[in-house]
């Protein structure tokens, strides 16, 4: 009689038991902690413009064989991305349309991942004017951006993060970060085309 008991308390355990469902959790990323946004002055001898960049930023040569005079990568260590910035000297209007034309090519190229890509004009106090695309969705670049003065300079960025792009988990700092571009596009100044050689 025991035996039955013992067996139909085990049976009835196991029944109970197994009733309740436990979904599986979702998918999580990493916190990212994000540090206070805080600039100083990018000033480097002999560059064509000026501008505010993060403190929390390094701003490198571009080593790339193609890489011209004055084209420099401004790497975010701790959130694995970077700003990639390049320029040209400007001669003429013929000059200054290839240099749109070719932004405007490079940004949709990301067209067949982006859900979306918005295009926002630009000017700040110091003469420089152009335009920003944000990119939404699966992208590799986030956000791209031209400054020119219309005569002389152009600053063409574009910011990649050196991982998979996901949106949901990239969002917060992305959009950390493109406040840090709209303070550098809106610090930026231009020198004198004479000194910059």
């Amino acid at each position: 009689m025991k035996k039955y008991f013992f067996l139909l308390l085990m049976i009835s355990l196991v029944v109970v038991s197994c009733k309740q469902n436990y979904p599986p959790k979702p998918r999580g990323y990493f916190r990212i902690t994000l540090p206070e946004h805080s600039y100083r002055d990018f000033d480097s001898a002999g560059c064509p413009f000026t501008f505010k960049v993060p403190v929390y930023s390094e701003m490198i040569p571009d080593e790339d064989a193609n890489a011209q005079q004055w084209w420099m990568n401004l790497v975010f260590p701790t959130m694995n991305a970077t700003l990639h910035l390049s320029y040209k000297e400007l001669h003429g209007d013929s000059t200054l349309y290839r240099a749109i034309e070719d932004c405007h090519k490079l940004t949709y190229k990301h067209i067949s991942r982006a859900e979306d890509i918005i295009e926002n004009e630009i000017t700040n106090n110091n003469g420089a004017s152009g335009m920003v695309y944000e990119l939404n969705g699966e992208t590799a670049s986030g956000m791209n951006f031209y400054v020119t003065d219309s005569v002389h300079h152009f600053v063409r960025g574009a910011l990649y993060f050196n991982a998979k792009t996901v949106p949901d988990s990239l969002a917060p700092s992305l959009d950390f970060l493109k406040q840090d571009i709209r303070m550098l596009i809106g610090s930026l100044r231009w020198r004198d085309i004479g000194k910059s050689k």
